[in-house]
């Protein structure tokens, strides 16, 4: 089920980023960072633990899950660059570095700015948003959310940035792809799990998750027919439905394994 959905959503990010549909591609980030904040703080407490041991045995997986694949695809850019060098004259992004800060942030996948995508250049555009989740990556493995209550406290302060975006810089790029931006997904998706670990859901309808990923793509879709003054509700919504989606299908899973597949369906 988690497989599937990942899925689904690397494949509206490919739409996003080739054949420019954003609204379904930009609330696919949004839904991933959701899932890795789920992920990371469910794999730091049942898996690696929070001792010197856990931490380096976390990051030894991350940088082996993240880099190796990364480093393949960005010299494979930069051959196809020196091959075609037309490439770079399309997107302004996508050229060879210059500088060693340019390197180092290609390298890294650390882009040096509030807003990741905006640095230039950017070997493979979509990395930007691998700089958001090293950064919360390193804070749950520092235990932001080692507990009920610091995960709250995170949320909190996740809302706060958002209503601050209204009220000092009502853009919208800092509400999607600003490295703070990233804190309300992944701070849901910890609360995920502190949401099933305290009251798990005692009966799964199937049919919950197919109607709340319909609802996600449909929530997408109207972005573009509603009026602009309630537009921007449907991030929160976005979120919402994200958040719920994870819930059942986390306890589907569960009850799968358990053998109770069909329970109360």
């Amino acid at each position: 089920m988690f497989g599937t959905l990942k899925t689904l959503l690397a494949l509206n990010v490919v739409l996003l980023h080739i054949f420019n549909v954003h609204t379904i591609g930009n609330y696919s980030v949004s839904f991933f960072f959701l899932l890795s904040g789920f992920l990371m703080t469910l794999i730091m407490h049942e898996t690696y633990g929070y001792s010197l041991k856990g931490f380096k045995i976390f990051w030894a997986n991350r940088i082996l899950r993240l880099y190796p694949i990364y480093w393949i695809f960005s010299a494979f850019t930069i051959i196809l660059i020196i091959i075609f060098p037309e490439i770079a004259g399309r997107e302004p992004l996508i050229k060879i570095p210059n500088s060693i800060i340019e390197w180092l942030a290609n390298i890294t996948m650390i882009f040096p700015k509030i807003v990741p995508h905006r640095f230039n250049p950017i070997l493979l555009p979509a990395a930007w948003a691998l700089t958001n989740e090293i950064l919360f990556y390193l804070l749950v493995s520092f235990g932001i959310s080692k507990t009920a209550k610091r995960t709250l406290v995170w949320l909190v302060f996740s809302i706060g940035y958002y209503i601050g975006t209204y009220i000092y810089y009502d853009i919208e790029t800092y509400r999607y792809s600003a490295i703070l931006a990233s804190s309300l997904p992944f701070a849901l998706g910890a609360s995920l799990y502190w949401f099933i670990k305290i009251k798990p859901l005692r009966k799964v309808r199937i049919e919950y998750i197919a109607l709340l990923y319909i609802g996600f793509l449909l929530n997408a879709h109207f972005k573009s027919k509603l009026p602009i003054e309630f537009r921007e509700f449907l991030i929160y919504i976005n979120m919402i439905i994200a958040f719920f989606y994870g819930l059942y299908a986390i306890s589907f899973e569960a009850f799968k394994k358990m053998g109770l597949l069909y329970w109360n369906v």
